[in-house]
């Protein structure tokens, strides 16, 4: 395990807040968890609600950390008084809206204590973690809370007090050690990046801050946010390319859409649409949106088409055989997807409008292609071998030497040219096709 160094930097502070527990926030608002109440904070720490009776209605005496998920808060809770007395253990449910409560889910049966709780939607799944065992993450269904499986840590992380994610790593607080410790989703503990007397966390994807929960004592408990200096960026620009065939078009659907490619966070969509008769592209960043669209009547049925979507941070372009026939303007960063649907959308998080055809060649990049990118790529596709581009017109050419630059495309996205070759033409026929 390569330890390393720290690499979270402090961007802000909390005023005084008298919680011990974790923290979860929606973008906008705090939830802070103390063992007997959860608070609700303006972004300013302003209070503007509060549920102080969580203890009866969990029927427990104990909160531990949680998190805030699609309008719900989800919190751990026990009767912890060591390891080897806290039952029941629950897994319950608020309002985020008006803290009003909803309900607990009894897991005692699966015999381990509670501490700390993060949602991960792409896996449908809670992740849950133990004051009390150092080895192990527990998983649970969001949809009726049965118990998935464990994840084992390849080293312990001792007396883990809060969990989050950023959608690449498990972030977990060590009670132990006050340390912050970076972990695959497989369970491979990386290193540490924070220490401090530290709670519960969170992860603002919004803002791209964590959240942490530092609890020296006598009531001095504030919040702190800190920026990963070492998690790469977000991806700031995408290429979105692959071969399509079409048995109907959009305006023959016999529903109002039809998947082509789906991105979970939904920072690309690619369907078609019934209404728009078009092949549209949605772009999605945390601060806009954007639609753009080929139009059915530049379609046909069964005939192949290289389509390329393209966003470089400031423009939204779609392209046809590597052609532009789209553009609009978008700012602000994409979520990363996590997961990835191809020929259908999601409903549900399954699989569900599907479209009636064919997809090839699906490629995607971290970077916006040059429209001159896309060109040599669809004639690497179409071909199958180099684009060779020629300095005259073809169709006229006579006896003589001519001269011509071979293109050539790799499949990473990149082209570059040749140096001038020449071609000595003989005799040509009468007629070129």
């Amino acid at each position: 395990m390569q330890k390393g160094l720290f690499s979270f930097k402090q961007v802000s502070e909390s005023p005084v807040i008298h919680a011990h527990q974790g923290i979860a926030t929606d973008g906008n608002y705090f939830y802070v968890f103390h063992n007997n109440a959860i608070l609700k904070y303006t972004k300013d720490w302003e209070l503007v609600g509060a549920d102080y009776n969580v203890n009866q209605e969990c029927g427990v005496s104990h909160l531990g950390d949680g998190d805030y998920y699609n309008g719900y808060l989800y919190v751990v809770a026990d009767n912890f008084h060591s390891c080897n007395s806290y039952l029941p253990s629950k897994i319950c449910v608020w309002k985020a809206a008006s803290l009003e409560f909803l309900g607990c889910h009894d897991v005692s049966r699966y015999k381990h204590e509670v501490s700390s709780l993060t949602v991960v939607p792409d896996e449908d799944a809670f992740y849950v973690t133990s004051f009390c065992d150092s080895r192990h993450i527990f998983k649970y269904s969001m949809r009726d809370f049965h118990y998935i499986g464990r994840i084992n840590l390849s080293n312990a992380v001792k007396f883990i007090q809060g969990i989050t994610h950023d959608g690449h790593f498990l972030y977990l607080v060590s009670g132990y050690d006050n340390l912050v410790w970076k972990v695959k989703k497989d369970g491979t503990v990386v290193g540490r990046v924070q220490e401090g007397l530290n709670e519960g966390l969170d992860y603002d994807d919004i803002h791209r801050i964590f959240y942490i929960l530092n609890d020296p004592g006598g009531c001095n408990s504030k919040i702190y946010g800190f920026k990963n200096l070492n998690r790469e960026d977000p991806f700031k620009q995408f290429t979105v390319a692959f071969w399509i065939y079409l048995n109907s078009l959009p305006g023959e659907l016999d529903r109002d859409f039809a998947g082509v490619i789906y991105s979970s966070l939904r920072p690309y969509n690619f369907y078609l649409s019934k209404v728009q008769r078009a092949l549209v592209m949605d772009v999605t960043t945390y601060d806009a949106e954007a639609h753009v669209k080929i139009p059915e009547r530049m379609l046909s049925r069964r005939h192949w088409y290289f389509i390329t979507g393209t966003y470089d941070g400031e423009y939204v372009r779609l392209y046809l055989n590597g052609t532009l026939v789209a553009s609009l303007p978008l700012h602000g960063f994409p979520r990363f997807p996590h997961s990835l649907m191809l020929g259908s959308e999601m409903l549900n998080r399954n699989p569900w409008y599907f479209y009636d055809g064919r997809l090839d060649e699906v490629k995607i990049y971290n970077r916006a292609l040059s429209q001159h990118d896309i060109e040599i790529l669809y004639h690497n596709d179409l071909e199958k071998l180099n684009y060779w581009y020629f300095s005259v017109d073809i169709r006229g050419l006579r006896n003589g030497v001519h001269s011509y630059h071979m293109w050539e495309g790799s499949i990473t996205g990149d082209s570059d040219t040749t140096e001038t070759r020449c071609l000595r033409v003989m005799g040509v026929p009468t007629r070129t096709n």
